[in-house]
This record gives structure tokens, C-alpha cells and sequence, in this order.
């Protein structure tokens, strides 16, 4: 679903965004609360000069002290397959990224991501999968890594890949395989009043990381919590 669509589902007509290359920004108005909309269209791939966009974006936000909630619209295809930008340290970029969103939490903004189309790899870790709710269209799909840049990283010829991808389920992108392990707190159904929904999540108390009780909820990850809850009480 592309960005306008899904804004329109969740604010109707009350919001106002600003296209800048690869990023866009705005404010929309959901009763009488205002969100502060951020995200990357057209399946970008986030490198260095996307990621200081972003954290821009979300620094000049928290400077505002208004403690309003973000909401993170990133499509993306993973980090930038860019031997310039792993010259300069796309790690860093990546993680300074990650940082101003923790900043923005700790500033008391509530963080919401919304996977609308894809969500990739390191694109998709330091941005979507850092919120505090983090929910995803059921017409969504999630990867670990895109098969071309996992032929080019593991040198396994893709062809490979593709045949593994048709009976494993670590190649899958089917948004139920991140639901069932945690890593999303819901499905939305794009048929559903998205606007209530965003609503209802802005709304809500809960803010605690619950991926591990999630994921051993639903029968998805049955370990993690038994293995965190021992290192948290060593």
C-alpha cells in the first residue's frame, strides 16, 4: 500500500505531508491528538545520507518538547548495498539513526512503526522494529534480508537461495512469521477503521518491550523469555 492510501485510512483528510527525495514528513490529526508522520517510500534502501535524514527529522521533532507521538512509515529494502557509504561506517549511520529514536522514547514521544509494504534487514531494525508498537498491514512482508544481498554477503549463488526460499521458512517474508514470534504486536486488515485502531494504540498504556511474552504466547519463540528472564535475575 502506498504511503498516501494508508495515510488517508488512518487520518481521513487531516493530515499534511512534505515529500523530500526519498524521506517524507508532516503532522496528522487523529481527534485531538496530532502525530508526527515520518517515513521512506518507494522501497528505498536507507544509507548514510537517508539514515542523518531520518535522525534529523526525529532530533528537530524532540526539540519541540510537545511529547506527541511518532509515527514510523519506513518502506524499505534494508540497509544501502554501498561499498561508499561501508567505506564511511554505515553502521554507525545506522546506529546514530536507532539513537534518536530511543532519544525521541525517552523524551516521552510515543513511538508507533506501521510495516505498510516492506520491511528489510538493517532498514527495517533500526527504524520499524524500534517501537514501542510495532504493527504491520497483513499485505506487508518482512525479511531477514533480501535474497540478492544475502547471494552477495554468503557468495551463494542465488538461484540457490530461490529453491531454499520455496521450503524454508528463514527466507520467508509472510508477515505471520514476525507476528508469531512477537517482533509485531498485531496484524492490521487494510478493510479495518485503521483510523480506531491507531487510535486505540496511541491511547494505550502498554510501552513495554513484550516480544519475548508474545513470542512464547504464540507459540513462537519458547525459549527467549525463560532465557532473559535467568539473565535478568542472575
Amino acid at each position: 500500500m502506498n504511503k498516501d492510501e494508508l495515510l488517508k485510512l488512518l487520518f481521513k483528510e487531516n493530515f499534511l505531508i512534505v515529500d523530500e527525495e526519498e524521506i517524507f514528513h508532516g503532522i496528522g490529526e487523529l481527534g485531538t491528538e496530532k502525530v508526527f508522520i515520518l517515513g521512506t517510500h518507494n522501497n528505498t534502501y536507507i544509507g548514510n545520507d537517508t539514515a542523518l535524514n531520518l535522525s534529523s527529522k526525529i532530533l528537530e521533532f524532540i526539540q519541540k518538547k510537545n511529547g506527541q507521538p511518532i509515527l514510523l512509515l519506513v518502506d524499505t529494502l534494508g540497509q544501502k548495498l554501498s561499498h561508499h557509504d561501508e567505506l564511511l561506517g554505515i553502521n554507525l549511520y545506522l546506529a546514530h539513526l536507532s539513537k534518536s529514536i530511543e532519544l525521541a522514547r525517552l523524551n516521552a514521544h510515543k513511538i508507533i512503526s506501521i510495516v505498510r509494504n516492506q520491511a528489510v534487514s538493517g532498514g527495517a531494525l533500526c527504524t520499524d522494529l524500534l517501537a514501542d508498537h510495532c504493527i504491520a498491514l497483513k499485505s506487508a512482508s518482512i525479511g531477514v534480508m533480501n535474497l540478492p544481498s544475502m547471494s552477495r554477503i554468503t557468495q551463494i549463488p542465488l538461484s540457490k537461495l530461490e529453491r531454499l526460499s520455496e521450503t524454508s521458512p528463514l527466507f520467508d517474508t509472510d508477515v505471520n512469521n514476525y507476528y508469531v514470534m512477537g517482533a509485531l504486536e498485531s496484524l492490521w486488515d487494510e478493510e479495518s477503521d485503521l483510523s480506531t485502531l491507531l487510535e486505540n494504540t496511541i491511547k494505550s498504556d502498554e510501552v513495554s518491550d513484550r516480544r519475548s511474552v508474545l513470542g512464547l504466547e504464540r507459540n513462537g519463540r519458547l525459549e527467549t523469555f525463560k532465557i532473559s528472564k535467568l539473565v535478568q535475575e542472575a
